[in-house]
């Protein structure tokens, strides 16, 4: 009888442990985005009497940072401005993505859009949406 309950006490602890070991196994909570649109994207454009540069970083994490930097010029005094906004996205399809911007420098109140992208080579080209029904895109080129 003892012989018994020590088998049978054997067997159980060994179903305790593998189901321990299979149930902390590699879990798939990985959050990391494998998209061609995570990187740092510039797009840099100038006038006569004004120069900007919009840097967006997408992280491989699924956040990001919008950056605006530049001068205008107007009545002979320049103004120079830098902004920075951080956000989180989410990638749709492969040609929509979700921005979720918070109260920052750039937006007075948290914002979510639908932006349409390309990624060809080194160039990413965003349509924001800004304009229902017209084309307002947009194209970085990855640094």
């Amino acid at each position: 009888m003892e012989k018994k309950l020590l088998a049978m006490m054997t067997i159980v602890l060994m179903a305790l442990v593998c189901t321990t070991f299979i149930s902390c196994g590699d879990d798939d909570d990985d959050k990391t985005v494998k998209s061609p649109i995570v990187g740092t994207w510039v797009l840099s454009e100038s006038g006569s009497d004004w120069s900007s540069t919009e840097t967006i970083v997408f992280n491989s994490n699924g956040t990001g940072t919008l950056s605006l930097q530049g001068y205008a010029t107007a009545n002979k005094k320049r103004e120079s401005y830098s902004y920075s906004q951080g956000f989180t996205y989410n990638i749709l399809s492969e040609r929509l993505l979700q921005v979720h911007f918070e109260v920052g420098q750039l937006y007075e109140k948290a914002s979510d859009r639908i932006w349409a992208y390309s990624v060809s080579g080194n160039q990413l080209t965003i349509n924001d949406g800004y304009d229902v029904g017209k084309d307002y895109s947009e194209t970085y080129t990855k640094r």
